[in-house]
């Protein structure tokens, strides 16, 4: 059978080639997942940021000419949500990955036993992180609609 490497895997062993291999994509999987919290912590920044611009007008000269205050503070309230779960899911996400990575260095070590017994809780936490991102998301889009609503209601 032939087999062909390349040049600089020479003089190893094939298990010892796999394992590089398999640490090379685990740093890649986690490269793709520390960009994929970041874009919810950018969107959670953006929540803060509102709610905070939002504050500081409603707090300035111009509180007493607010018409729509009730609407203000709804939307105000879903960016707050928002925000909190946009928070909430990058820390169930840290957990989910230190369990992950605990999980991949058991299977590295040949301890296939230990590494099934982390499978229960990196599936809760993907259940709640993925739940946590619609509710994010979808309240992040409620309440900046709920604000523009405010602001061109305002001006008319």
């Amino acid at each position: 059978m032939l087999v062909l490497r390349p040049s600089g895997l020479r003089g190893r062993s094939v298990q010892s080639n796999l394992d590089e291999a398999y640490l090379e994509y685990l740093k890649a999987h986690r490269d793709v997942r520390v960009h994929h919290s970041a874009y919810y912590e950018k969107l959670a920044l953006l929540d803060g940021g509102t709610i905070a611009l939002t504050a500081t007008v409603m707090l300035g000269n111009s509180h007493s000419q607010l018409k729509h205050r009730y609407t203000l503070a709804v939307g105000l309230a879903l960016l707050a949500v928002a925000l909190i779960s946009l928070l909430l899911r990058n820390l169930a996400e840290s957990r989910r990955e230190e369990l992950m990575t605990s999980q991949q260095y058991c299977s590295l070590v040949r301890r296939n036993d230990l590494a099934k017994g982390y499978q229960p809780q990196i599936n809760y936490f993907g259940r709640r992180t993925s739940v946590l991102e619609r509710v994010g998301v979808y309240l992040t889009i409620c309440g900046l609609t709920v604000m523009a609503a405010v602001l061109v209601l305002s001006v008319v």
